[in-house]
């Protein structure tokens, strides 16, 4: 996140910018909070451009003054031509008609726009999942399937308004990926 525009954001509390070492031109912006940077290290190998993330604790929308300017400077980078917003919606929620007036800038401004439906919305820490404390106490790292559907079907409802509202955008599914029928992991 050398490029002036970008280094200024970068440098703000709270702000976290990367980009891929690959030698290509970023082609690629990733916005969100941690589930943008949790999802930025696979991305980034699967993808043959570069990839810059940047990632906030809030929603990343043109009438949230912390992402405006770096919105504005996404919008006028020739190299930048595609642009995934990934956020932990169940916690954050789902702005429309906010996201659909971002997605619409950078539509208009020759991006294509993504969104995808996050990740199921674990009420357990990874962490905990991964190293437990005492092998004793009980380890429960699943969520039942129709508690995640629950939550989503209104994410999706909501996401699927934005691309209703703004030809061009595409939604990606990416939450049930983590679930068989009867749980999530």
């Amino acid at each position: 996140c050398l490029a002036k525009d970008y280094a200024l954001w970068a440098s703000k509390e709270g702000n976290t910018c990367r980009q891929s070492n690959n030698n290509q031109p970023i082609g690629v912006a990733l916005l969100g909070d941690s589930h943008a940077e949790h999802a930025y290290p696979g991305l980034n190998a699967r993808v043959n451009v570069g990839l810059r993330y940047f990632m906030q604790n809030s929603v990343p929308v043109l009438s949230n003054k912390s992402y405006e300017e770096l919105l504005r400077s996404i919008a006028k980078d020739n190299d930048i031509k595609k642009v995934v917003f990934m956020v932990r919606w169940a916690n954050k929620g789902v702005d429309a008609p906010n996201l659909a007036e971002t997605a619409k800038f950078l539509i208009d401004n020759e991006k294509n726009v993504f969104f995808t439906d996050g990740i199921p919305d674990y009420p357990f820490g990874a962490f905990g999942c991964k190293f437990r404390r005492a092998l004793f106490l009980p380890n429960k790292c699943t969520i039942e399937r129709n508690q995640h559907d629950k939550i989503n079907t209104d994410i999706n409802k909501k996401l699927d308004f934005i691309k209703t509202k703004v030809p061009g955008v595409v939604i990606i599914k990416t939450a049930n990926k983590f679930c068989n029928k009867i749980e999530c992991s």
